[in-house]
């Protein structure tokens, strides 16, 4: 309730307003005329009751009025409305300056931002929604297709009667360029690299690949051959443009290493009758192979043979060629190469392990080299040509040339140790083999042996 003398009707026109306050000013005027004739008798009383009554059921009506028709005030500009594909259109709510929620009911067919510009996108009938407080405003949009341009109607030349002017040349605008992608399909070999290219891209691309375990791809379009298989190499420039890539591995002929025997001089720390350490020389049985061929992938590998007696030693020198393979660009190859070495997959710590070493103080550029022959830290682990891995096992088999392992599955008699020396370290390294009752090859037991850090090579000296 509002004092008398102060109404304010705050949905009224200022018109209305001045109209109200008049008629107010006036009633109170009249009431207290009334009052003062009271005294004169009761029908005078009765009659200023009735007005008062007439004056409030006036103010009443009037804010009932002015606020209906504030209400009937706000509005939307169209209810109605018709677009062709990719045409805009700016909605208005009239009649108050409280905030706007702009929706729409289907956005593939019409959208609206926070301002009301609607922006038709294809074919179709959607709702844009304006909400005001509580209050919800809507308008049908309907999307229509652009019209093919009306092919122009045929003419029949007639004579000229005055020479014809000169052809003047109407410029015209320039077609869109649609996105294209260099190479829709690639046939790479494992291990390589392509740069692919989107030409008149609308945005910056974004590359991804569908299976990355088969072929990445850089921020830039650079596409690396990772594992044998078929994936999909996508680029978002504006549309999404897509080049199927199929890995291969190139496999060329091996040639089995040479095996030359020997017998050369060693020492071994024996105890004697009292207990005591002694020194004693002992012959040792020598191995050295010599490669023509390098194998460089897991399928080169196993075209050689790892069974039979000298498969034992075989198995050994292959390892050490499958070592001069890790990259950091290329790690799969070495990995399904020592695998197979090892007759499993390796685990994901052998990899990690694997992948540590080879990169600390860029190892892996020096160690594959550091056990083959005439390679020495002087002369940066330099092999000698033809590459050539000599290995070592005592002559006298004691309990320590025989590794019985943990687990109990494999044949004890089958089981040996094989000594490797290389100038990489000051002592040299033992490897367990053994033979699978299977397949009758020669497999490691106990292979990171041989991942240890080296010596420095010269070159990495500073002094």
């Amino acid at each position: 309730m509002y004092p008398i003398g102060s109404v304010t009707v705050r949905s009224a026109s200022a018109n209305q307003k001045q109209l109200c306050i008049i008629r107010i000013k006036r009633t109170v005027l009249f009431i207290r005329k009334e009052k003062m004739l009271m005294r004169n008798g009761k029908k005078s009383l009765k009659k200023a009751s009735v007005l008062l009554t007439t004056f409030l059921l006036v103010v009443m009506c009037l804010a009932v009025d002015t606020t209906s028709v504030s209400a009937a005030k706000i509005k939307l500009n169209k209810t109605k409305l018709t677009l062709t594909q990719g045409k805009k259109y700016r909605l208005k709510i009239k009649g108050t300056k409280k905030k706007v929620k702009w929706s729409s009911t289907k956005k593939s067919v019409a959208t609206v931002n926070k301002k009301g510009v609607v922006t038709a996108k294809k074919k179709g009938t959607a709702y844009i929604k304006a909400k005001v407080g509580k209050k919800t405003y809507k308008c049908k949009v309907t999307v229509k297709s652009k019209k093919a341009p009306a092919k122009p109607a045929p003419t029949t030349p007639s004579a000229p009667v005055n020479p014809p002017a000169e052809p003047t040349a109407t410029p015209t605008a320039a077609p869109a360029k649609t996105p294209v992608l260099s190479a829709t399909s690639l046939n790479m070999r494992k291990g390589e690299y392509y740069q692919l290219s989107v030409q008149d891209p609308k945005h910056l691309p974004v590359w991804t690949s569908s299976n990355k375990n088969i072929a990445e791809v850089d921020s830039q379009g650079k596409v690396h051959a990772i594992n044998v298989g078929t994936t999909e190499i996508k680029v978002d420039a504006g549309i999404v443009l897509t080049c199927t890539v199929t890995v291969t591995m190139e496999t060329k002929p091996q040639t089995e290493p040479v095996l030359s025997k020997g017998v050369i001089k060693g020492k071994r720390s024996v105890k004697n009758e009292a207990g005591e350490s002694v020194v004693i020389e002992i012959p040792l049985n020598t191995y050295t192979y010599t490669f023509s061929t390098i194998p460089t992938n897991v399928e080169e590998l196993k075209q050689y043979n790892i069974s039979g007696d000298d498969g034992r030693y075989k198995v050994l020198a292959l390892y050490i060629m499958s070592l001069r393979t890790w990259k950091p660009e290329n790690q799969t190859d070495c990995e399904e190469m020592i695998g197979y070495l090892c007759n499993k997959q390796l685990s994901v710590y052998e990899k990690q392990r694997l992948a540590e070493q080879m990169k600390k103080s860029k190892q892996y550029l020096y160690l594959g080299n550091a056990f083959l022959n005439g390679a020495t830290p002087a002369n940066d682990y330099t092999p000698s040509q033809p590459y050539s891995i000599t290995l070592t096992q005592d002559s006298v088999v004691d309990e320590d040339q025989i590794y019985i392992p943990a687990n109990p599955s494999i044949p004890s008699p089958d089981q040996y140790r094989a000594f490797i020396y290389c100038k990489a370290s000051d002592s040299g390294k033992w490897i367990d083999v053994y033979k699978s009752s299977k397949d009758g090859n020669w497999y490691m037991y106990k292979w990171m042996d041989l991942i240890t850090s080296i010596k420095a090579p010269a070159s990495s000296n500073p002094f």
